[in-house]
C-alpha cells in the first residue's frame, strides 16, 4: 500500500505538524493545499475509498484533512457518496 502524507510534498519536512508548519512559515491555506495534494494523489493511486481509509492513507489529523476535503469538493474535484454508515470518496 502506498501512503501519501502531506509532508511528502514538503522537501524540508518528513512529517507535517503544527510545529513544522510554523517553522516553515506555511499559512493555513498552504497547509490545506498540501493536504489536498496528498488526498488527490491517494485517490488517484487507490481509486474510491471510504473517508476513514483515506484519512489513514494520508495520515490526516485535525481539521486540515476536513478542510482539504471540503476544498476539493467545492472545486468539483471529488465525488462523495453515502454508503451505509460511511461516506466514500473518489476523483471526479
Amino acid at each position: 500500500m502506498v501512503r501519501a502524507r502531506a509532508g511528502d510534498f514538503i522537501a524540508q519536512s518528513s512529517e507535517l505538524n503544527w510545529d513544522n508548519i510554523l517553522k516553515m512559515g506555511l499559512t493555513i491555506e498552504e497547509d490545506i493545499g498540501q493536504m489536498a495534494g496528498a488526498i488527490w494523489y491517494a485517490l488517484n493511486t487507490h481509486g474510491e475509498v471510504s473517508l476513514a481509509q483515506l484519512k489513514k492513507l494520508v495520515e490526516g489529523k485535525g481539521p486540515i484533512f476536513d478542510w482539504a476535503i471540503g476544498w476539493l469538493a467545492r472545486e468539483g474535484k471529488v465525488v462523495l457518496t453515502a454508503k451505509k454508515r460511511s461516506l466514500s470518496i473518489r476523483l471526479k
